[in-house]
């Protein structure tokens, strides 16, 4: 079941073009001060209503499950910063990792049918 997260950002319109740019996501404005960013059935609403105290943070991986992997991380890995390359994870995932504009740490995953490993 796909979620939905609601992140603090710094700056709207430099996290629009990060996402909208950098990771070819649809972005559209929402109500409230905030956007969405989607790509596939993962989306995430950014807002830059001081909600939550202090700068933008998170201590943990959001995990977000694509079709074709490989083919995203081709196309993307020039233009962010990458923290680890595509690889074949031991617990049956191919995936990467990124931060984005406001230091989120984001993994593209794609899970591997064929393992019998758990599911993250």
């Amino acid at each position: 079941m796909p979620i939905n997260i609601l992140l603090k950002c710094s700056d709207m319109e430099s996290t629009k073009c990060f996402y909208q740019q950098n990771l070819e996501f649809d972005v559209s404005e929402t109500e409230h001060e905030t956007f969405s960013a989607a790509k596939e059935d993962c989306t995430i609403l950014f807002t830059p209503t001081d909600l939550w105290p202090g700068i933008p943070n998170c201590t943990g991986t959001i995990y977000l499950l694509i079709e074709n992997v490989a083919s995203y991380y081709d196309k993307v890995k020039e233009r962010v910063p990458i923290v680890w390359p595509l690889q074949e994870m031991p617990y049956g995932m191919k995936e990467f990792g990124i931060k984005d504009c406001n230091h989120y740490l984001l993994a593209f995953a794609q899970r591997d049918d064929s393992s019998k490993q758990p599911d993250i």
